[in-house]
């Protein structure tokens, strides 16, 4: 009834509301059966499919990142049939309806309800964004507020070329400072992430930035320096820059990222030109050569890679590090490059000119820091390396020498960034804290006097001739000398009787007084009690010096420079072979710390599955400074060791400081068993005390010794050993030449064999080196040479001579090789030729004269590779034959063998062979030759090797090209 009704106009909104919600409805309804690809779809394929199957890795060759990609499909054909969600592979690979199932079963899955809302996608037509695609690089977070003051810390700094500008990064923004007055002039903003490098290009118009978000995207802007324009973005990397670097000409730019993936792109037009790929961790720093030829780069996977930057082909991985690397550098000169990371270690390498493999080997290794190198910087006049560490320390070296210069103070947090100014006069530091520091960086002192080691074989001491032990003093202990105050006066050189016994329980100790004046040299040793004496229970004797009072006397300092450990096994006191961790870094002749014994390296391990050896060639190990061998246990630490004076003033380095006393307990060149040797150098003027006693504690009547305290006498012995030797007629026997080296000499000894039997030669003068006991020669009989007679075999003289006290000392020895026989023609002749040459033979004379040739020469440069031949005849020996190199100078070693040595194989008769010096072997010319290990033990004829260093100018030349 219209006249009920007071609002006529209601039934007519009611209507249209009712209307305007089915509309509504309907739109929902449609919008919940036709899922938005860019709102719904995409942020699943991102969740679980993109991170395979994406344009680098294409995983079956489907890419997921892209509507057209999807549409495209893989190897398999089209993954999406638009209406048919039930027959699209993309659906059925993930319900299991297909193989293989998606996504891995180490991989997260899609809920259900994310599989039916791509399933109502496809049946709802498949259809793609409208307008744009979604950018998949886009963090999505939720934003929250900090409720305290946020630090924001510079992470990466550069100085800009003419000096005037410090760029410094942030989150998402770079601060340009002057750096005149360290004001702000502008910021550089709208990074994604946290910049975490910066780079000025070599006219300082430029500054590119590297930041990213971590497993989304990686970016550099390019900004133009004088107004703060951005120029270009370069995008192409799937995770976090670390590392962003302008070619020194300018015109590239290398990116380096978590992705493990290094990028070249071109600066003019932002074109990715190629992908350097090879790393298997995060790149974390990358350098170019000043050339801009070469790229380093240095990453997680412990390794520094050189790349060909016009081809990106790599050259060369340097793979010593045995952590994580965070920072690489190249000299300004680019003949070095030097790298940093967790193992706390600053490695040098040299580089070659073209930076080839095997050309650019390890010069230097320090340890630097107590925990991870963060950052490694060179100034640009090439004299100053400086490094940062986590253990808040910046550390200045000589950039030639490596050697410290100087620690700053101590960082009240991580420096974490770190620029040199152009001039090289200042440094700047940032830290995580937040605040910086500017540092002036003093220059190398030409005049500072460096730290130089003091040789473990100290130069000979000459007393005159020296009578013999029989002929000195002969004193008896008095007991009570267990006391300072009542030692038993000695008046040196002199023998003591003596024995270790006391009335009651307590261990013995016997104590004898002496003078000496500062520099005097006495041998101070052990020996068995004398013969007639009644039956002795043995004495493991130690001896010890110590000032009047009773203090012990310092010796030297054992200044740790790298550390190792024992690897694989544990080790006796006798054992030559050892196997030290981080072997590439332990050098032949460096000194070796093993919880209290020094030994030294004479062969480096060949490999992870070959021992390193000490010193002697053969036999028991030594110790030196007259230390004592011991048992070492498997993961025992072991460290590199330089010896220093007592008063010497270490700068610290991060590793211990051994001090080690004179003192012994077996001796360490093992003549005397468990009796004592001890070579002692009075440090002042004044008396000295030397204690004797038991190592174990026993003491009893019968323990008796003689204590000898004599003047040293240096002297040599040399034996051939080899007597009675048959050489085949045509071949060669291998003769060893040994030296027993007595109180301190240690000089070269020249050994001459002559008189030998007409036909027989020997490659002689034989050179035994200096500090080693060992040289080799051979014995070679013609193959036309008569028998020889016992007559003229006896005639074979040994002359060995060498310079003692300044003088030269000459020993002769006849009959040296004993009987001497002719033996028929052998199964194999050993032949050695320089590369492309004959192997020159013996040869019969005009006059019937029996010849052999001149041997032929060789010359190598000390850190150098050198080839020759080796060939063999055979005359009946057709099987695998194995060789030794013998005679080589020390340092010089037949290389590229493997585990199995130099061989020639079944009926093999000829191959290269690879000889390479290290950098230090000394210049010498030495006759070497090779020996077979089958086919009797024949021996070739020698090779004349010279080792001489190339002319300064010729390497000067070869290093400029």
């Amino acid at each position: 009834r219209p006249d009920t009704n007071p609002h006529p106009a209601i039934p007519i909104m009611m209507r249209f509301l009712s209307f305007f919600v089915a509309v509504l409805l309907a739109a929902a309804a449609a919008q919940a059966a036709e899922p938005d690809y860019a709102t719904a779809v995409a942020p699943v394929f991102k969740k679980y499919c993109t991170g395979c199957h994406n344009s680098d890795d294409r995983d079956g060759n489907l890419v997921l990142e892209s509507y057209a990609k999807i549409l495209e499909g893989g190897e398999h054909g089209a993954v999406v049939a638009a209406g048919r969600s039930a027959d699209s592979l993309l659906v059925r690979v993930l319900t299991g309806k297909a193989k293989p199932s998606m996504p891995p079963d180490d991989e997260a899955k899609p809920s259900a309800d994310e599989i039916a809302l791509l399933s109502a996608w496809i049946d709802a037509g498949a259809k793609g964004p409208e307008g744009a695609e979604p950018d998949l690089t886009t963090l999505v977070v939720p934003k929250i507020a900090p409720r305290v003051a946020v630090v924001d810390p510079p992470t990466a700094l550069a100085c800009s070329p003419d000096g005037s500008l410090l760029a410094e990064a942030h989150y998402g923004a770079v601060e340009l400072v002057r750096r005149s007055d360290r004001q702000a002039i502008g910021q550089l903003a709208g990074h994604r992430g946290r910049v975490t490098s910066v780079s000025f290009s070599p006219d300082g118009m430029f500054l590119a930035a590297a930041a990213g978000e971590p497993g989304l995207v990686g970016e550099v802007r390019l900004w133009r320096v004088a107004d703060g324009t951005l120029v270009r973005t370069f995008t192409g990397h799937r995770d976090s820059l670390y590392a962003v670097v302008i070619s020194p000409d300018g015109k590239l730019l290398a990116t380096g990222s978590y992705d493990q993936q290094i990028k070249l792109w071109e600066v003019a037009t932002g074109a990715e030109l190629r992908t350097l790929t090879g790393h298997n961790d995060a790149v974390y720093d990358l350098a170019f050569r000043p050339d801009g030829r070469v790229l380093a780069s240095a990453s997680g996977d412990r390794t520094v890679k050189l790349w060909d930057v016009a081809t990106g082909t790599r050259l060369d991985t340097l793979s010593q590090s045995l952590k994580e690397l965070y920072a690489v550098a190249f000299s300004p000169d680019g003949r070095r490059v030097a790298a940093g990371g967790v193992d706390n270690r600053i490695r040098v390498w040299e580089v070659s000119a073209d930076a080839k493999e095997n050309t650019n080997p390890l010069a230097i290794s320090k340890f630097a820091h107590e925990a991870a190198i963060l950052e490694l910087v060179y100034s640009r006049d090439g004299q100053t390396l400086v490094s940062a560490g986590e253990d808040k320390q910046i550390q200045i070296w000589n950039a030639p020498t490596m050697s410290l210069r100087g620690t700053l103070e101590a960082q009240p947090d991580w420096p974490a960034a770190m620029a040199i100014s152009p001039d090289s006069s200042l440094l700047y530091v940032s830290r995580l804290d937040g605040s910086e520091a500017e540092y002036p960086l003093a220059r190398a002192e030409s005049n500072q006097a460096p730290l130089v080691p003091i040789s473990e074989i100290p130069e000979a001491a000459w007393y005159g001739e020296q009578p013999p032990v029989a002929a000195l003093p002969r004193v008896a202990e008095v007991e009570p000398n267990d006391a300072p105050a009542d030692a038993t006066p000695l008046a040196v050189p002199a023998v003591v009787a003596g024995k270790i016994e006391t009335a009651g329980q307590a261990v013995d100790a016997d104590l004898f007084r002496f003078e000496a004046k500062a520099g005097e040299r006495w041998i101070i040793e052990t020996m068995p009690p004398a013969e007639g004496m009644p039956a002795q229970r043995p004495i493991d004797s130690k001896i010890e010096v110590l000032a009047a009072d009773g203090r012990p006397v310092e010796r030297l300092l054992l200044r740790a420079v790298r550390d190792s450990e024992q690897e694989f096994r544990s080790v006796d006191s006798n054992a030559r072979g050892m196997r030290f961790a981080n072997y590439e870094e332990i050098d032949l002749d460096d000194l070796v710390y093993l919880e209290g014994e020094v030994c030294k390296q004479y062969q480096q391990r060949r490999g992870p599955d070959a021992d390193a050896d000490v010193y002697p060639e053969g036999g028991a190990r030594f110790a030196y400074f007259d230390t004592t061998p011991r048992t070492h246990a498997l993961a025992s630490k072991v460290y590199v060791v330089q010896a220093f004076p007592v008063t010497a003033q270490l700068p610290y380095n991060g590793l211990p400081v051994f001090r080690l006393r004179y003192e012994n307990d077996d001796d360490g060149e093992r003549r005397l068993g468990t009796f004592s040797h001890l070579t002692f150098t009075a440090p002042t003027d004044g008396s000295y005390l030397v204690r004797v006693t038991d190592v174990r504690g026993f003491n009893g009547p019968t323990m008796g010794y003689q204590l000898v305290v004599r003047r040293p006498q240096p002297d040599f012995a040399v034996d051939v050993n080899a007597k009675n030797l048959t050489v085949p007629a045509g071949g060669g026997k291998r003769l060893d030449i040994t030296v027993d080296r007595r109180d301190g000499f240690y000089g070269p000894i020249r050994v001459e064999i002559d008189d030998l039997p007409p036909g027989f030669y020997v490659s002689s003068p034989i050179v035994i080196e200096a500090g080693q006991r060992v040289a080799r020669a051979v014995l070679s009989a013609h193959p036309s040479a008569p028998a020889p007679t016992e007559a003229n075999a006896a005639r074979a003289k040994v002359r060995a001579s060498a310079v003692i006290g300044g003088s030269e000392v000459l020993k002769i020895s006849s009959g040296a090789l004993g009987k001497l026989a002719l033996g028929p023609k052998p199964p194999l002749i050993v032949r050695l030729a320089p590369p492309g040459q004959t192997p020159a033979l013996p040869t019969v004379g005009a006059g019937g004269e029996l010849e052999f040739p001149k041997p032929a020469d060789l010359t190598i440069a000390p850190g150098t590779t050198i080839t020759l031949d080796l060939s063999i005849e055979r005359n009946g020996d057709n099987g695998i034959v194995s060789f030794d190199p013998d005679n080589l100078p020390f340092g010089v070693i037949v290389d590229n063998i493997g585990l199995n040595g130099i061989q020639l194989l079944e009926g093999q008769t000829q191959r290269t062979l690879y000889l390479s010096a290290t950098a230090d072997v000394p210049e010498q010319d030495r006759l070497f030759e090779l020996t077979a290990r089958n086919g009797g033990g024949q021996a070739s004829l020698p090779l004349l090797l010279h080792v001489r260093k190339p002319a300064p100018a010729t390497a000067a030349v070869a290093a400029e090209k």
